[in-house]
């Protein structure tokens, strides 16, 4: 299989406030038969906060890299929208099922 015949799947997931920035995205690779293909993996992008002006990010991700821990962490939200559960569910399920048998 060459590199052209792997494609890539894209599948999003909003939160139930609809805001731009609380959006999930998971993405994996599938083969022309639309078969997650060998050594399946799947990834997951979520949107990282820009609440705060450049200086700001600038600063936390300077005490970041020296390794400073907020006791608190650093924590977004997410709310699952009901109707998105099934959808889910599949998409989990299908990576299970891939995973088990290149195990």
């Amino acid at each position: 299989m060459s590199n052209r015949d792997i494609g890539i799947r894209h599948e999003y997931y909003e939160c139930a406030c609809d805001s731009d920035e609380h959006l999930l995205r998971f993405t994996y690779f599938v083969d022309p038969t639309d078969e997650i293909i060998d050594e399946p993996e799947l990834y997951l992008n979520v949107f990282l906060d820009t609440r705060y002006g450049f200086w700001k990010r600038l600063w936390m991700g300077l005490k970041y890299a020296f390794g400073y821990k907020c006791k608190y962490g650093h924590f977004g939200s997410w709310i699952m929208k009901p109707e998105d559960l099934d959808r889910l569910e599949a998409l989990l399920a299908k990576y299970r099922r891939f995973q088990r048998e290149h195990d």
